[in-house]
């Protein structure tokens, strides 16, 4: 008899368990370096099921999770210079990117119906990567690292300081100072000195987003 769509696992009524009659356990990829210079560094593709990759770097592109398969799960891993690219993903696939580290800005995604059970708890390389996977109803709970390494790191701010009563927190990073840069700590103390205002407004990076703070020298 001629298999359909809905037998083959395109629509929400089919019973997708039949895809894990063949293995006894989920095949699992985990603790291990990746990289391919001519693709992805894993490459789950058509109909690739069952999957959990845990706790890997990925050195090149990144993951894919190809057309037609489904219960794969990605958890924790980093992928440096790559991202999740998701191919011809049809509805109810019941897959899984949670807790990663991404590099590369936004998903790839090439007609993708469907993005499967949950993609969330994600670090993201940029706000504007972040703000488009959101468009997409992803990455609710993700959030996005500084977009270049510089600023004057707060690691300890008393609570019985002057610092703290003026909004400071611990683990601040000190960006600008009226609007002009802070690339050191050296730069924010030499901006505080010249300043001849009784308050000043730093910009402030803390917990993946961008606040203001008003202080007095």
């Amino acid at each position: 008899m001629a298999s359909t769509d809905r037998e083959c696992g395109y629509g929400p009524d089919c019973n997708y368990d039949l895809a894990l009659l063949d293995v006894v356990g989920p095949i699992t990829l985990r603790d291990s370096r990746w990289r391919c210079d001519h693709g992805w560094d894993i490459d789950l593709d058509d109909g690739g099921t069952n999957y959990r990759i845990v706790n890997n770097v990925m050195l090149s592109v990144g993951l894919k999770f190809g057309m037609e398969g489904c219960d794969r799960i990605a958890r924790n891993n980093i992928m440096v210079n790559g991202r999740l690219s998701a191919h011809l993903w049809p509805p109810y696939t019941r897959s899984v990117f949670t807790h990663n580290i991404v590099t590369r800005s936004g998903y790839i995604d090439a007609r993708v119906a469907d993005w499967g059970k949950q993609i969330d708890y994600n670090l993201l390389p940029t706000e504007a990567a972040l703000e488009r996977s959101r468009s997409l109803g992803l990455d609710e709970q993700s959030a996005t690292g500084m977009s270049e390494q510089r600023g004057a790191n707060f690691l300890d701010v008393p609570e019985n300081s002057d610092a703290y009563r003026d909004g400071l927190r611990s683990n601040d990073v000190i960006l600008a100072v009226n609007r002009q840069r802070v690339d050191t700590a050296v730069d924010l103390i030499d901006l505080l000195r010249e300043t001849n205002q009784s308050s000043v407004t730093l910009h402030v990076w803390r917990q993946q987003e961008s606040t203001a703070v008003g202080i007095t020298p």
